[in-house]
């Protein structure tokens, strides 16, 4: 049963853009609207919290809700919650896209999934037949890993995921196609807090996730926009994220913050919750990815075109960060309005663990998978959302030049390009 219809609207209106998605629906989830309730160690280290390093990106009144990759941090806010902002890395802001919500300004929160695009010249004839379409395919279903583009055209990318007032919306192609994904019961309260993020680990199937303040509702949406709801946790959550491989015991669950008990707890894929650590007033959940501790130099390759040079090439760059100040981790500071970002320096002894903020200045900590808690940040005034910098890695180059022997092969991956000679 789709638990997440409304009256809004019908799923996956148009409102600008034409596209056609081939993707694979989720398996069957068992539901169990189960809540355990263990000890969950979450004993604070006496260590001071680090020098603060961070640098204010931008402002905007009452911000709420952070995305980021390696070109551009997304932001948006309660205060005319419509419209979504941005910040490239040379610290250009400007206007992404503008969401057409109801009436009611609530919490929203942003998510990016990847995307795979293939031009329906280079899908393969099998591909073709299967979909009985023959345009771009747009496909998160499988970690942005679509199927049937022919290696050398495949093009992996990103879809912004918006959710306010109750409505989930897809935005691609720079911020120019906006898509009604879905509708959620709201309470048209501006208090409601909505959650976002997405399974980059596979064991909701690369779902993404929803939750809702008002019951502690968790629900997923799979690539095809169908709706389950997985359980009820009956507090107020908010800022979810899927634990790393890495995570220990939670590892492949989602961690939500639990306000009102002040901890976080652990989903797994049967809708069973397990409290992780506490946190007074926990509002939002992040994990540092050990990359992020030694972003040294990455690589990769390009295909080479037929009848042309290309061949495989490599290059290497500063991996996954944000600008030349390399920034991994974002706040957003609900009371001053700033966007902060953190520089990838400051989470050398933080990989593989969680991020918790604390409403009402209750400040920042790491914490591990046995719920031990070290402080970050102190004196934070009011935050409503933390995230760590999303990298999505492609799985080929792209399409390396022609005209002869000794052509470029681009192959994009986070940020870098390289160039190799041969090809056939």
């Amino acid at each position: 049963m789709d638990q997440g219809k409304s009256a809004r609207g019908n799923w996956r209106s148009r409102l600008i853009g034409t596209s056609a998605r081939v993707a694979v629906p989720l398996g069957v989830i068992g539901v169990v609207a189960l809540l355990i309730l263990s000890t969950g160690a979450a004993s604070a280290t006496t260590a001071s919290p680090p020098a603060e390093t961070h640098s204010t990106l931008a402002t905007l009144p009452e911000i709420d809700a952070i995305a980021a990759n390696s070109t551009n941090v997304f932001y948006q806010g309660v205060q005319n919650c419509s419209q979504i902002w941005t910040i490239n890395a040379w610290g250009t802001v400007s206007l992404y896209a503008t969401v057409p919500v109801n009436s009611t300004c609530d919490e929203g929160s942003l998510a990016l999934a990847p995307v795979t695009s293939c031009p329906s010249s280079s899908w393969s004839d099998a591909a073709i037949v299967a979909a009985g379409v023959e345009t771009d395919i747009a496909d998160w279903s499988h970690g942005g890993h679509g199927g049937g583009c022919k290696p050398c055209h495949q093009q992996t990318g990103y879809a912004l995921y918006d959710i306010v007032d109750g409505l989930l919306f897809e935005i691609t192609n720079g911020g120019a196609n906006i898509t009604l994904v879905d509708s959620f019961p709201s309470s048209n309260s501006p208090a409601l807090n909505w959650g976002l993020t997405y399974d980059q680990v596979g064991d909701f199937n690369h779902s993404l996730i929803v939750t809702s303040s008002a019951h502690g509702d968790v629900w997923l949406v799979n690539s095809t926009g169908a709706v389950m709801l997985l359980t009820q946790l009956g507090v107020y959550a908010a800022g979810p994220a899927v634990a790393p491989a890495a995570f220990g015991t939670y590892a492949g669950s989602v961690l939500i913050a639990e306000k009102g008990p002040g901890r976080v707890v652990a989903v797994n894929s049967t809708g069973a919750a397990t409290v992780v650590t506490n946190w007074t007033k926990a509002d939002a959940v992040a994990f540092a990815d050990a990359s992020y501790a030694s972003y040294g130099s990455r690589s990769g390759s390009g295909y080479g075109g037929k009848g042309g040079g290309g061949g495989c090439g490599s290059g290497y760059s500063g991996g996954c960060t944000f600008s030349k100040a390399q920034d991994v981790f974002f706040v957003a500071n609900y009371s001053s309005g700033a966007l902060e970002a953190f520089p990838a320096s400051d989470f050398a002894n933080f990989t593989n663990q969680g991020f918790v903020a604390g409403g009402l200045n209750h400040g920042i900590a790491s914490f591990e998978s046995n719920g031990t808690t070290t402080l970050f940040q102190s004196q934070t005034q009011r935050l409503s959302d933390i995230a760590f910098i999303t990298c999505f890695a492609s799985n080929s180059g792209g399409c390396g030049g022609g005209g002869g022997c000794g052509g470029c092969g681009w192959g994009w991956s986070q940020g870098w390009h390289g160039c190799g000679s041969g090809g056939y």
